[in-house]
């Protein structure tokens, strides 16, 4: 999956409560900074290219899968 940012990707799942950086799979914000609780899995933010899955996050098609299970 291609990023905006060179160097970087967007890891799903690791963000803290108002770190998000944009909008999230959910579409119940379109923003930064608006996520409610840790680790949403709908929420992401953008790490260094490779790291995503140290911090156990997830790609934005694992946390779509993820979205329709629950």
């Amino acid at each position: 999956m291609a990023s905006d940012l060179p160097g970087k990707e967007k890891c799903y799942g690791v963000a803290k409560a108002g770190q998000n950086a944009c909008a999230n799979l959910s579409a119940t914000h379109d923003c930064a900074g608006q996520a409610k609780v840790d680790n949403d899995k709908s929420e992401w933010m953008y790490v260094a290219k490779g790291t995503c899955k140290k911090l156990k996050g997830l790609s934005e098609v694992e946390a779509k899968k993820a979205a329709k299970k629950n």
